[in-house]
């Protein structure tokens, strides 16, 4: 068998970066969806929140204020879910790096989202 520079193990090289390139991007495509999916709820959330957190009779005010509190913690779930998925889908990529940083960085997140879950109880 011949491996010259028109022969099969090039062309196997080839295909085998091309996937290789092709898994990067996907990743890379997912983690931006993810990471703006966070900016987006976290500043419509915020929005939502706004009017509520700045008027000291809110207690008083609940029947006006409900639908926008339920779109709030509904945003706040996709916000946490979303930061935690970014998290894992990173993963793959920067273990390369330094494996042991990544997997402290990963409990991080996980930890943080988890009580963003848990603030909305």
């Amino acid at each position: 068998m011949s491996y010259t520079s028109q022969g099969t193990f090039t062309i196997y090289i080839r295909r085998k970066k091309y996937a290789k390139m092709n898994t990067n991007r996907k990743i890379a495509i997912t983690v931006g969806i993810l990471f703006l999916l966070a900016a987006v709820t976290a500043i419509v959330g915020l929005v939502l929140y706004e009017p509520i957190l700045n008027d000291p009779n809110y207690i008083i005010k609940y029947d006006v204020n409900h639908t926008q509190v339920i779109w709030g913690a509904f945003l706040e779930i996709i916000l946490a879910l979303s930061v935690i998925g970014t998290s894992i889908t990173m993963f793959p990529i920067l273990k390369k790096y330094n494996e042991s940083i990544m997997k402290v960085w990963q409990l991080d997140v996980f930890v943080s989202g988890s009580l963003r879950l848990l603030s909305l109880l």
